[in-house]
């Protein structure tokens, strides 16, 4: 028995369809890295939050502290420009947005989230609450 094996002159035949969805899944990875790149680009140069420091104390070396509700952790905290923070709060009970100005040492205003549940809100769902 003699087997030889012979070389094919032919290319492989690729089915159309393939070769399409190869070159559209090419064009769609370049396409989503060029927007990534210009997201990430747009982002770092917008501009967007408070460049200087926020002044948290009355003198040097002083803390001021805000009080958290027990239950309650810090999820966030945003500097504003007129010198106020805005901190995120969750807990079991649910979740409240707190609007406080650190240098007066006073919480000017809470929002208690809509479904929050949380007791002594003193404000109808999703509205603030000046104090």
């Amino acid at each position: 028995m003699d087997m030889q094996v012979k070389p094919r002159d032919e290319a492989p035949v690729v089915p159309r369809a393939l070769m399409a969805a190869v070159i559209g899944m090419g064009i769609a990875i370049v396409v989503g890295v060029a927007v990534l790149i210009g997201v990430i680009v747009h982002r770092m140069g917008s501009g967007h939050g408070v460049s200087a420091p926020v002044v948290v104390g009355r003198g040097q070396g002083e803390n001021v502290r805000l009080a958290v509700p027990g239950g309650m952790r810090v999820t966030g905290m945003t500097a504003r420009a007129d010198g106020s923070v805005v901190v995120s709060l969750r807990g079991d009970a649910g979740e409240r947005v707190v609007i406080w100005d650190p240098v007066g040492g006073r919480i000017v205003a809470t929002l208690a989230l809509p479904g929050a549940g949380l007791p002594g809100a003193g404000a109808p769902e999703g509205e603030v609450s000046p104090r």
